[in-house]
């Protein structure tokens, strides 16, 4: 799939505690970095000035927004943007949707699947 075809699909209201004070504009530009123009998540991080594991600087980009709706509470269910590697060689790929809802945390977010293989809250 395109970029600029996954680029419409994101929810930039899903983004994780690192990227919650950047202008969408700038968070298009860091994903761009990461996908198109190669740059290691460890660089930026390093841009970005946080001292943060590269992983869960990945599980802070904005989640793809399904249009599908949770069954048990009616939000939205979302799909994480897959690694770098996982997206060069196959793109996006059908992954399970989840929901996005604050858990325990004031901002973390969880996904629970459920035994239908879709998921729930």
């Amino acid at each position: 799939m395109e970029w600029e075809i996954i680029e419409q699909m994101l929810d930039f209201d899903s983004v994780g505690e690192y990227f919650e004070e950047l202008k969408v504009e700038d968070v298009k530009e860091i994903l761009k970095d990461y996908y198109k123009r190669n740059k290691s998540l460890k660089e930026i991080g390093d841009i970005l000035g946080e001292k943060i594991q590269t992983r869960e600087l990945r599980r802070n980009f904005p989640k793809i927004n399904t249009k599908l709706k949770c069954k048990h509470d009616g939000e939205y269910l979302y799909v994480e943007l897959p690694n770098k590697q996982t997206y060069q060689k196959t793109g996006l790929k059908e992954e399970v949707p989840f929901c996005c809802v604050p858990s325990m945390g004031a901002d973390s977010r969880v996904k629970v699947p459920n035994s239908e293989g879709s998921s729930s809250c």
